[in-house]
Formats: structure tokens, sequence, C-alpha cells
């Protein structure tokens, strides 16, 4: 709806979502909550790590260097804040033998 604002009346999309423009004026107003926050940290974590170590990393990798940094987390929030990041483990070039 936020996004849409402002191509359509803010009334006629409040109407085609079935909710009330009251409750959409409440939900812009709420502070951010404390699950949002720490994925946003979190996330911001993944990246260094992933980016340090030449985005060669996936989120099993991630996940342990997070570990030994002391951050208590699950691999599958780790990979799940990765997907939403689009960030991705770059995958070894394959061997290939040279041509004589």
């Amino acid at each position: 709806m936020k996004t849409l604002a402002t191509d359509y009346p803010l009334q006629e999309l409040a109407w085609a979502l079935d909710v009330a423009r009251s409750g959409y004026y409440r939900w812009l107003a709420r502070p951010e909550s404390q699950r949002a926050k720490s994925a946003r940290h979190l996330t911001a974590r993944i990246t260094q790590i992933h980016e340090q170590n030449r985005k060669c990393y996936g989120s099993p990798r991630v996940y342990q260097a997070l570990r030994r940094q002391g951050v208590q987390t699950s691999e599958n929030r780790v990979a799940r804040l990765m997907k939403a990041a689009g960030l991705k483990a770059r995958p070894k070039r394959a061997f290939r033998p040279p041509h004589y």
C-alpha cells in the first residue's frame, strides 16, 4: 500500500485491500519492532562476513562465523536473511584440464 500510494488514491487502495485507512496510518506511525531491528543488524553483519570472504561463503559458513563471534542465531535465519538481501555463495570454478 505504501508503494502504491503515490499512484492511486489511498481510499481506493484501502477498499481494494479490505483494510481501514486508519489502520494503515497507525501502521505507518508504529515504531520498528525489536525483531525487525535485530534482523537489520544481523543482515549488516552477514553482509560484512560475506564480503570479507570474497562472497564465497554461503549460509552454513556465515552461520559458523557468526557463532565464532558469539552471535546467537540459527542457520535457517541466516539463510532467510541472506536470501532476502540477495546474497549468494559464489560457486568454485570447475577444474578443466588444459588443451594440448
